[in-house]
């Protein structure tokens, strides 16, 4: 069976892109640390979500796959994957109106001979990093897989990156940001409290005082220093190496901020340049420069 083709395009306001991106979050939620939202939520809640970015002019994009209506499962290996079908869309005006449901929902799409429909593999979008008018040149993203339909590991995340990173820097944003979630290095994949976090600091400094961290051996005799931490947060995390395949650089470990399935979780922020970045003054004529104020 030949590989469907991915389509990256715009969010629709039909109850069929609404409750497929609210079953792929409510998996993240349940049971995945990817997210720190605790409890699934409604169709009607995602809406009011997807509504708040799209009306703000920034994007909400899924990825696609058009199969048969009886198709069991999308292969498991990588395809060519078609951009966003609209080359140069309007960042604000492109963009549905997700306030309320559509009385007049989109039919599945036919060929020729028979019933095809889409099957929603992934979603991303951006959004303001903080809504004072100082921070409006800079947006965090927000991307999810689906688990289901063999969608993990055929470029998918890479697919709607790359679009997203792209329509961002047309609103005028510089800098964006990617907050990972139980991204740090902690103790098995978590803390256990501050007792044991002690006793893991002076087993640490120990070790360190007997030359068994932080070095490398090989067999010629060499040693070269390398930091134990990032090796095993690169490790720990394939969100982190992901982020790092599509330009962004880790900025900030923030130890200990979320709490989820009984444990303590890190948070790594990272961060990638678009647009020129830093080099050169913002565009105020643009869409964020516009719409968010001087």
């Amino acid at each position: 069976m030949s590989p469907l083709p991915i389509t990256i395009r715009n969010v629709q306001p039909t109850n069929t892109d609404i409750n497929a991106i609210t079953a792929i979050y409510n998996h993240a939620v349940l049971t995945s640390t990817a997210t720190y939202e605790l409890d699934p939520i409604s169709p009607a809640t995602m809406r009011a979500r997807i509504a708040a970015v799209t009306q703000a002019g920034y994007p909400f994009i899924v990825a696609v796959a058009v199969a048969e209506a009886d198709a069991e499962a999308v292969p498991d290996r990588d395809t060519d994957m078609e951009t966003d079908p609209d080359p140069d869309p309007d960042p604000v005006t492109d963009q549905p109106d997700l306030t309320k449901p559509n009385p007049n929902p989109l039919p599945a799409q036919k060929n020729t001979s028979e019933q095809t429909s889409e099957i929603i593999l992934g979603y991303a979008s951006a959004s303001p990093f903080r809504a004072r008018p100082g921070y409006r040149f800079t947006a965090e993203h927000s991307i999810y897989v689906t688990p289901e339909h063999h969608a993990r590991g055929r470029g998918i995340g890479r697919a709607l990156m790359g679009v997203l990173l792209e329509r961002c820097e047309r609103l005028g944003v510089r800098q964006v940001l990617g907050v990972v979630g139980d991204g740090g290095i902690h103790h098995g994949g978590y803390h256990q409290g501050q007792d044991q976090g002690q006793q893991q600091k002076q087993q640490q400094q120990k070790q360190q005082e007997q030359g068994q961290v932080g070095k490398v051996y090989h067999q010629d005799g060499d040693s070269e220093e390398r930091d134990e931490k990032e090796t095993v947060e690169r490790e720990a995390n394939g969100s982190i190496i992901f982020h790092e395949k599509m330009g962004f650089r880790r900025v900030a470990l923030l130890e200990g901020t979320g709490f989820k399935f009984g444990r303590w979780l890190d948070t790594v922020l990272m961060q990638r340049a678009v647009g020129g970045g830093v080099q050169g003054g913002p565009d105020l004529g643009s869409v964020v420069g516009q719409r968010m104020g001087d």
